[in-house]
């Protein structure tokens, strides 16, 4: 009976508001500016087109994920608790709104071609990065991230590593 009265009721709103069932979103204009809708991740840019300089080249656009990166990432270990409130505390180009990076966002700069000690894509314009940075994951655990091996792995809090901030949505 339940089932019933609510289909009734979803094909009444469909039918009041006019939507379709099967409604597609809305298609984007390649024309206009696109640069606030999230970044799909799935693609694959090439060298040239991925990093971009921005915030007075004090950060760097990855147009794969949509992320800014600072451009220089501490040169300092510190223990998470004191990393994050670095990162929420940090005025980059004159922009608020750092955050620790998630897992999966560090690693998307992991590239395992790249010749060099540390595995970023060759055209990634950042300076001096080291080996391990601090992680978030979703729910909250401290995760140092490697970008020699490009492993990552849960660790103690108290340990000290270098932190990499980020603006964008996780």
């Amino acid at each position: 009976m339940k089932k019933w009265l609510m289909r009734i009721v979803l094909v009444g709103v469909f039918i009041f508001t006019g939507m379709s069932i099967d409604a597609q979103p809305p298609r984007l204009n390649a024309d206009k500016d696109t640069t606030s809708v999230l970044q799909p991740w799935s693609k694959i840019l090439d060298q040239n087109k991925r990093f971009e300089l921005v915030l007075g080249a004090n950060a760097v656009l990855d147009n794969e994920t949509g992320l800014v990166w600072e451009r220089y990432p501490s040169n300092t270990p510190v223990n998470w608790a004191k990393g994050c409130k670095e990162c929420y505390g940090r005025t980059v180009g004159d922009r608020k709104g750092w955050r620790p990076p998630t897992v999966d966002e560090l690693l998307s700069l992991f590239d395992n071609k790249a010749r060099s000690r540390i595995k970023l894509p060759r055209r990634a314009p950042f300076r001096s990065p080291k080996d391990k940075y601090w992680a978030i994951s979703p729910i909250g655990f401290a995760w140092e991230v490697s970008l020699i091996s490009g492993g990552a792995d849960t660790i103690d809090s108290n340990a000290n590593r270098y932190i990499w901030c980020v603006r964008g949505r996780p």
